[in-house]
């Protein structure tokens, strides 16, 4: 029996859109801060978050004790 790691999965599932946040995140401060716009691309990104979140609760293994979304 051979067992054996994928971590190109992670990479890609879990550290690649991560940091694809992140970056939107940091570039969301340069838009102006009395523009609309501002507003409704860091709530878009906040949505974001929350789906990835509930994407990596789905892909990681089933504990014990249940994950709070919040």
């Amino acid at each position: 029996v051979v067992i054996r790691r994928r971590p190109l999965f992670y990479v890609v599932s879990l550290l690649l859109p991560s940091i694809f946040l992140m970056v939107m995140d940091i570039v969301g401060f340069y838009l102006p801060p009395n523009s609309g716009e501002r507003v409704s691309f860091k709530i878009t990104l906040l949505l974001g978050y929350s789906v990835f979140l509930i994407i990596v609760s789905d892909t990681l293994p089933a504990t014990a004790i249940g994950t709070p979304l919040i």
